[in-house]
C-alpha cells in the first residue's frame, strides 16, 4: 500500500509539473516582448553561480568548462525564465493577487517541514530582502494558480 500511495504520489507530482511546463510555454510563447539585457545577464549570472559557485576557477578550466559557452547555453533558458516570472507578476497586479502575512508564514511552514528543520530556524532565515523575496514567490505561485484554475486545457492524444 506503501509503494503503491508512494508511485501515485509520483505521477501526480509528475503531471502537475508536466501542466505547469506547458502552461507556461504556452504564456511565455503567447506573450511576447522585449526583455532588458540586464535582466537577461543577471538571470544567466545567477544560473552559472548555482551550476559553478563551488567550483574554483582553476579546477573549471581543469575541467574545460567554457564560462562564454556556458553563458550561451544558458540564455534561452533564462530569457525563458525572466519573461515567465514578468509575466506573472504582471498577471497578479492585473488579477491584484496579494500576499497576506499569513500566506508567507504558511509558505515558511512548509519549508521547514520538507527540510525537516525547525520553524524558528527557517523563519530566522528569511528576514528583510530574503522575506521580501520569499513573498515574490508567494505571490507569483497564487499568480500561476490563478493561470491553472482559469485556464482552457484540452488534451493532446499520443
Amino acid at each position: 500500500a506503501k509503494v503503491r500511495e508512494g508511485m501515485e504520489r509520483r505521477f501526480k507530482d509528475e503531471a502537475e509539473r508536466d501542466l505547469t511546463e506547458a502552461l507556461m510555454s504556452q504564456f511565455i510563447d503567447g506573450n511576447p516582448f522585449e526583455l532588458p539585457p540586464s535582466l537577461v545577464e543577471r538571470q544567466i549570472d545567477a544560473r552559472l553561480m548555482q551550476t559553478l559557485g563551488r567550483i574554483p576557477p582553476e579546477q573549471a578550466r581543469r575541467m574545460g568548462l567554457n564560462r562564454e559557452r556556458l553563458r550561451e547555453d544558458a540564455r534561452e533558458g533564462s530569457i525563458r525564465q525572466v519573461r515567465g516570472a514578468l509575466l506573472l507578476d504582471a498577471l497578479a497586479a492585473q488579477e491584484k493577487i496579494e500576499v497576506a502575512d499569513a500566506d508567507v508564514e504558511k509558505e515558511i511552514e512548509r519549508l521547514a517541514e520538507i527540510n525537516h528543520m525547525p520553524v524558528d530556524r527557517v523563519r530566522a532565515q528569511f528576514t528583510g530582502d530574503r522575506r521580501e523575496d520569499l513573498r515574490s514567490r508567494v505571490r507569483s505561485e497564487k499568480a500561476l494558480n490563478w493561470l491553472k484554475a482559469h485556464a482552457s486545457l484540452t488534451e493532446k492524444s499520443a
